[in-house]
């Protein structure tokens, strides 16, 4: 991300400032033409560079663990940069997993790992009423859990931008095996 802030809203503003801070480096934000509430355009349009973020870079875990790999903390500044796109509305944070283990622990993992999707967000400045996060352990695969690759797939957390169009299978899935899923 690079360039500066251009907002008329001080929210942003201080947004894009306080997420710059925290990179070290610039964020452009452009929100010409967003009313008091966003633009359902506009939603739009983050719900889809966020479904872009996390095909390219997924959010990665330690095995078995809520714990955010490292790794992740850059897709995790563009994501909170995506939010800030869309200051006035909701995000909810859904957790997944694959079906290797116990059901319920699985449930909790998914809830776990969106909430610290969640908690990190609100550290890179994501208002905390803007955001609410849910597990759904194993219930809703994407990918064939008898495969590695399949299971890759399914060990991930979705966003769902409040106002944002439905996501088609082909914007939520990763476009190659594995490329945006989170490590069980």
């Amino acid at each position: 991300l690079a360039g500066t802030a251009v907002s008329t809203d001080p929210r942003v503003a201080a947004f894009t400032s306080l997420v710059a801070e925290r990179i070290g480096g610039q964020v452009q934000v452009e929100t010409s033409g967003l009313a008091p509430g966003d633009a359902p355009a506009a939603i739009d349009t983050a719900q889809t560079t966020i479904e872009t973020l996390l095909a390219s870079s997924p959010i990665k875990f330690a095995p078995d663990s809520a714990e955010i790999d490292t790794a992740s903390d850059a897709v995790l500044v563009q994501l909170a940069a995506a939010l800030g796109q869309v200051p006035n509305t909701a995000a909810e944070l859904v957790g997944h997993t694959d079906s290797q283990g116990d059901d319920t622990r699985n449930l909790q993992l998914s809830e776990d790992r969106a909430k610290a999707v969640m908690q990190r967000l609100i550290d890179l400045g994501v208002l905390p009423t803007r955001l609410t996060a849910r597990g759904e352990g194993e219930s809703k695969p994407l990918g064939d859990n008898d495969t590695e690759a399949g299971r890759a797939l399914n060990r991930r957390i979705d966003f769902n931008l409040q106002g944002a169009a439905p996501a088609t299978p082909a914007t939520t899935a990763p476009a190659a095996p594995g490329s945006t899923s989170t490590t069980a």
